[in-house]
């Protein structure tokens, strides 16, 4: 049975073949972009005198303290709560729970535990 589709398997690897060798080293398709862009030394240069300028502007800020003796920013109240203390955490955390992890595993109440 493969003598009789010999040929016709022999025909359609090499197709395959062909289309690879020329997929890989004849096509030279324009739309892929290089893996590695370089630029000139100017265009970096460029960038990093905007960068230098931005930070120089952001150094010149200044804020009008005025604004904390407002009568409307002294009215504010602050509604905020004190965050309570939690545990930091398990030394292995993909252990599994026990007692002695420090960890209060409660059990389930089912209708056994209620029967008073």
């Amino acid at each position: 049975m493969f003598n009789k589709y010999k040929k016709i398997i022999i025909i359609i690897l090499i197709v395959i073949l062909l289309f690879l060798v020329w997929s890989i080293f004849i096509n030279d398709d324009p739309e892929i972009e290089p893996l590695l862009i370089t630029r000139d030394s100017e265009e970096v240069g460029d960038l990093g005198e905007k960068i230098i300028q931005t930070l120089n502007r952001v150094k010149k800020i200044e804020l009008d303290k005025s604004v904390f003796s407002h009568p409307v920013f002294i009215r504010l109240e602050d509604y905020s709560r004190d965050i309570q203390k939690q545990g930091v955490g398990r030394n292995n955390p993909f252990e599994p729970f026990s007692a002695s992890d420090g960890v209060i595993v409660e059990e389930p109440e089912t209708e056994l535990n209620n029967e008073n």
